[in-house]
């Protein structure tokens, strides 16, 4: 847990580390946070990269590490999963989570709470626990990918 943008309480602090220490032992998962100011002239993709990489989360065989990366000043958020968590994680679930779990607690600059809902769904779904999270596409979603679709061919 680095709040390097400083957006958080010392109390916040300390329980959410203690939050990502129990992920921990019950998911044999090494999970990070990282909050920054900005990350210019980054973007968030590279940013969480060079943090995955530099912080070499997760098993270095297994490639098991999860990062959630916040760029305060960019208002960018990305989940980063090592590739051995792919099939657990897969990138279209982090994107559900992030877009409907994360961004509505962080654009009211929920951050605590929007971690601990990171934490909650990542052990969630490490461990098995309770109901997937519905990948079913809502007419919103079909139209965002149908507009990128025509817009990248």
């Amino acid at each position: 847990m680095n709040d390097f943008a400083h957006v958080l309480s010392a109390d916040e602090k300390t329980q959410l580390n203690q939050t990502f220490i129990d992920l921990d032992k019950k998911t044999g998962t090494q999970t990070a946070v990282a909050i920054f100011e900005t990350i210019t002239p980054a973007t968030i993709e590279d940013a969480a990269e060079e943090v995955f990489k530099s912080w070499k989360l997760g098993d270095a065989k297994r490639n098991d590490g999860v990062l959630l990366i916040l760029a305060i000043k960019e208002r960018a958020v990305r989940i980063e999963v090592g590739y051995g968590l792919e099939p657990k994680i897969p990138d279209a679930l982090a994107g559900r989570i992030i877009k409907q779990d994360l961004v509505p607690l962080l654009k009211n600059q929920q951050y605590a709470r929007a971690i601990s809902l990171f934490a909650q769904q990542t052990e969630r779904l490490l461990t098995g626990s309770g109901p997937p999270i519905d990948l079913i596409h809502t007419k919103a979603d079909f139209a965002d990918n149908f507009y990128l679709f025509f817009t990248l061919f």
